[in-house]
């Protein structure tokens, strides 16, 4: 054990330690019992290293007290329990820490980062410091080693503090952007907004304190291990360790409430949206929305992203509007996955290979078809579309295409795609198919504190594979739009911005998406020919 002196003459210091061990274990005793008791699922990173360190923080006081007053007098296997405690008190310290960065960030290579290098650390200085302590202290293999040892246990206490640090600074940092982010969509529910903030501010000097106590802790338990005070820092580390978790519990469980309350009342299954209307309050015009359950709820705004079939769409245009309904284009889709090798055998390695993955679309007299592969290779994915006239306006969403409709729809194709078709699509008797719908231009997204975006406000037909594109832009601009309001006024200027951005965009596209009508069934040479006459006049016009 080196020059450390004998503890058993130190009454003193006994006391100190006994009194710092019984702290720990009651604080380990509680973390694990709140653990046990209070967790419907017993497992994931949080859990198990709470339950790890608490475990650390009873076992690893109680293994130095038997090894200091000899009363566990096998060096070897003391020594060794006294750092295979360690090991789980310390390492698993830092896991809660990130563990709870999930709750206010969901970016993943910030994520990816910290986890790699805790990792790192965790491997790095963990395992020499228990092969080195154990060889050091319970054995005599090489006394030269105690002094190594000694300045290896200071430089990763000071590695696991400075990590443990960083990680309450930057969950301290990510928490007061997602309350800032988050303080006006709070407000809605429980106005006036102060006690939002309130709260806001509250929960975040909390952060903030507890932090400063616990690097105040870390900071004397540096002090007294940089002091060569080993029987102090080995009874304080853990009591050390105990209140820091016993922190980290009290603050994941007012975060957790934070993120509950502000989901409260916002996730609604097994109902559908109804109506939506006004009211007059004490601080003026409210807005409220009912569902099929019978219930109502109070909101500042409210997006209708309900596809389109959208009740939304309807209140902002009217009832009677005839762009407030979907009309049937008469197209029709089918969409088949069929296995790689199945594909490539019929249409060749040319259009389907995973060495040269792309989409193929091949354009007939008012027919379509588009293949992709997917899966990693092993899957080819075929989409068949036709236009039926008779369809056009119908209430029909669904139908069943026969094999012999297949095969009349594609009779004038190429022999090549004739043959794919009647092998990978002709096979069945019948396919299921779905018509493509779209919404008419609309002259708004927009009425008042009502707004509807997606396919609730520009459904198309996909000639333009633009929809998905379309929606994700919605939510960008919408997202950064009220995310510079703090008011309700201010929330609904911000639907008004987004609709006079959006709506001469959509409208451009929407017409695009009709002149695919002219590109499907062009004549070509008449096309030319018309073009040539344009020239010529052109010439003849203006002279050589």
């Amino acid at each position: 054990m080196g020059d450390i002196p004998d503890i058993k003459g130190d009454l003193p210091m006994s006391m100190t330690m006994s009194a710092f061990t019984g702290i720990s274990c009651y604080i380990g005793a509680e973390i694990s019992i709140s653990l046990f008791t209070r967790f419907k699922r017993r497992h994931g990173v949080y859990f198990w290293s709470c339950a790890l360190c608490a475990w650390g923080v009873i076992l690893q006081p109680l293994f130095i007290i038997l090894a200091d007053f000899d009363v566990w007098t096998n060096l070897k296997g003391s020594i060794t329990m006294i750092y295979l405690t360690w090991l789980i008190m310390v390492v698993p310290q830092s896991w809660v820490l990130y563990s709870r960065l999930h709750l206010v960030t969901h970016k993943g290579n910030l994520l990816k980062w910290v986890k790699a290098i805790l990792v790192f650390n965790s491997i790095v200085f963990s395992v020499p410091t228990i092969i080195m302590g154990i060889i050091t202290q319970a054995t005599s293999l090489n006394p030269k080693l105690h002094h190594v040892n000694i300045i290896w246990d200071r430089l990763q206490t000071t590695v696991f503090f400075v990590q443990e640090t960083s990680l309450s600074g930057l969950y301290i940092w990510k928490t007061r952007k997602f309350l800032r982010d988050t303080a006006f969509l709070h407000s809605s529910l429980y106005s006036p907004s102060s006690r939002t903030v309130a709260d806001n501010k509250s929960m975040l000097y909390q952060l903030i304190y507890t932090n400063f106590a616990i690097i105040a802790l870390d900071i004397a338990l540096l002090g007294i291990q940089y002091a060569d005070l080993f029987y102090l820092q080995g009874a304080f580390k853990p009591c050390v360790y105990g209140i820091k978790l016993k922190i980290e519990f009290v603050i994941l469980n007012r975060l957790v409430k934070s993120v509950q309350a502000r989901g409260e009342n916002r996730v609604h299954s097994s109902s559908t949206f109804v109506n939506v209307g006004q009211a007059s309050t004490e601080t003026g015009k409210k807005s409220w929305w009912s569902r099929s359950d019978g219930s109502t709820h109070n909101c500042d705004i409210l997006i209708g992203a309900d596809g389109i079939h959208s009740t939304v769409r309807k209140l902002i245009l009217g009832e009677d509007n005839p762009t407030a309904v979907p009309r049937n284009t008469g197209y029709w889709a089918i969409m088949a996955l069929k296995p790689y090798a199945e594909a490539q055998a019929s249409l060749g390695k040319g259009p389907v290979n995973i060495d040269n993955a792309r989409e193929y679309a091949w354009i007939g007299d008012g027919t379509f078809l588009m293949h992709n592969v997917l899966s990693e290779g092993q899957l080819v994915q075929f989409i068949l579309t036709a236009y039926e006239q008779k369809a056009v306006g119908s209430d029909r969403w669904h139908r069943t295409v026969p094999a012999d409709e297949l095969r009349r729809v594609y009779r004038d194709w190429p022999s090549h795609l004739k043959k794919t078709i009647e092998e990978l699509l002709c096979d069945e008797p019948e396919r299921p198919a779905m018509y493509l719908w779209e919404h008419p231009p609309s002259h708004t997204y927009v009425s008042g504190p009502l707004c509807i975006m997606g396919d609730a406000a520009h459904a198309t037909t996909p000639w333009q594979a633009s929809g998905g594109g379309m929606s994700v832009e919605d939510s960008f601009i919408l997202s950064s739009l009220l995310g510079h309001a703090r008011t309700t006024v201010e929330a609904v200027n911000a639907l008004k911005a987004y609709d006079e951005t959006k709506m001469p965009l959509d409208q451009v596209r929407e017409k695009l998406v009709h002149r695919w009508d002219f590109i499907l069934d062009i004549d070509l040479e008449k096309h030319r020919d018309e073009a040539i006459a344009i020239m010529d006049r052109s010439n003849q016009h203006n002279g050589p």
